[in-house]
């Protein structure tokens, strides 16, 4: 993914911000929010759910080790320390998920009651959040319509897609939750990187938020077309 980005971004003439964005979205781990949507598209949950961890933890020693990286290919400085990614870490992947198995360990029934309802809400609160940013910010990101930005940010993802189920293995409902992960990155990670480096650049949060809506639009088609195949690899076989 960091080759692709940095390919997109030599391919199109974007603004530096919006490269920026490209390969520290390429650097960044998957989302939080991921293996909700891998789960309800048919992916096995236990492979969804661990790799989401075990991503999280390499970020907090792979993103800055490869923001430095980054920044002697492209000869400027940059920076980003460990203590702000794993900060967003503890916040969004590891504290949530301790509390989760604490409960299904120590209170198994009353996870179990109260599971589908605090999913629910958490999923409201982040659409609701989501909303108010893309509102507040609506001006930004139409400014970055028409010179390539939102082609380039759809080409990222659809190539993630693509290399995921490639290399996802035989088992349909693991390449799509390596598809998924593959194209999918941490939007408050990149975020992080890019306030270290770029923290005068609203085109920067700018494309970061077309980043989260076009992940959400693109996937569409791809699960339209893999999900009857998982569909008939888990129906038996007929004798």
């Amino acid at each position: 993914m960091p080759a692709c980005a940095v390919a997109l971004a030599a391919a199109f003439d974007l603004k530096t911000a919006v490269k920026w964005v490209l390969v520290t979205l390429a650097i960044s781990p998957v989302p939080p929010f991921l293996p909700m949507k891998q789960i309800a598209a048919g992916g096995y949950a236990p492979y969804a759910i661990s790799l989401l961890v075990v991503e999280a933890l390499a970020a907090i020693v792979f993103v800055p080790g490869a923001v430095a990286v980054c920044g002697l290919v492209f000869h400027n400085e940059a920076h980003v320390g460990i203590s702000a990614i794993t900060l967003t870490i503890l916040v969004t992947v590891l504290v949530p998920l301790g509390i989760g198995l604490l409960l299904s360990r120590f209170a198994p029934e009353f996870a179990e009651q109260i599971s589908d309802r605090v999913g629910r809400v958490g999923s409201l609160l982040l659409l609701i959040g989501l909303a108010c940013i893309l509102l507040i910010n609506l001006g930004d990101m139409v400014s970055l319509l028409g010179d390539g930005t939102i082609v380039a940010i759809v080409a990222f993802f659809v190539l993630g897609m693509a290399v995921g189920h490639a290399l996802g293995g035989p088992k349909p409902a693991e390449r799509a939750v390596r598809a998924l992960a593959s194209a999918a990155r941490h939007p408050g990670i990149a975020l992080a990187i890019l306030t270290a480096n770029l923290p005068d650049h609203k085109s920067a949060l700018a494309a970061i938020l077309l980043s989260v809506v076009v992940s959400m639009i693109v996937p569409i088609p791809y699960l339209r077309w893999i999900k009857p195949r998982m569909a008939m690899r888990s129906e038996p076989a007929l004798r």
